[in-house]
């Protein structure tokens, strides 16, 4: 009887100390994914300010580096400066917000992250301002037209007197974490990269970060 008791009590004991490694496991795992989130929501947030500032070098920096294997680091860059010192056409980016950050998905030493954000830029037609009014209509609202076709409907605003239109989205970018680089990259899956993300970003992780 007091032998049975015995094996009895070493089996609860050995049942709470299970409880109580499972229970720490979990709380370590919640803490590494929080942990992940602040780290993404730091470097995210970092990268945006560029976006901003129109920094060029340091937006290109924030951007995955298996990207400039499809397209050139020079030829992205050239293609930004055309497009910020065109003389037609001013491009102000007005505000960014994170909406949310998945779960990491790890895949041998990288992890990989979706990141769902707000932001809004505007456009201004330099040009166009010169134009008599109805001239600048017709252009700004076929322009409307065109980006609601991108960003969805009532994403655009248009100002007539300034000769401007602003566009708000809603766009998901991955956070890529890896050894053969220092914090988290990003790689936007919007109409321009996400045909690109795919052949970069592996197809059973983007499954797992949308679905």
């Amino acid at each position: 009887m007091v032998l049975r008791q015995k094996n009895t009590f070493n089996q609860i004991k050995k049942m709470k100390a299970l409880h109580i490694t499972l229970f720490a496991l979990l709380i370590s795992l919640g803490s590494v994914a929080q942990t992940d989130k602040e780290s993404i929501q730091k470097w995210a947030d970092i990268y945006m300010v560029y976006v901003q500032n129109n920094d060029i070098d340091k937006i290109l920096d924030a951007m995955l580096p298996q990207l400039f294997e499809t397209i050139s680091r020079s030829q992205i860059k050239a293609s930004m400066e055309q497009m910020l010192n065109n003389s037609n056409m001013k491009v102000e980016y007005l505000s960014a917000k994170i909406n949310s950050i998945s779960n990491t998905v790890k895949r041998d030493d990288t992890k990989y992250a979706l990141v769902n954000y707000d932001s809004s830029f505007k456009m201004i037609f330099l040009t166009e301002a010169e134009k008599p009014l109805d001239k600048r209509k017709e252009m700004l609202d076929y322009f409307k037209t065109a980006m609601e076709a991108q960003f969805g409907k009532d994403s655009t605003t248009i100002n007539y007197d300034e000769a401007s239109v602003s566009v708000k989205s809603v766009t998901n970018m991955y956070a890529v974490s890896s050894p053969e680089f220092t914090g988290w990259k990003f790689l936007n899956d919007d109409n321009n990269m996400g045909t690109l993300a795919k052949t970069i970003i592996p197809e059973d992780v983007i499954s797992a970060l949308k679905n």
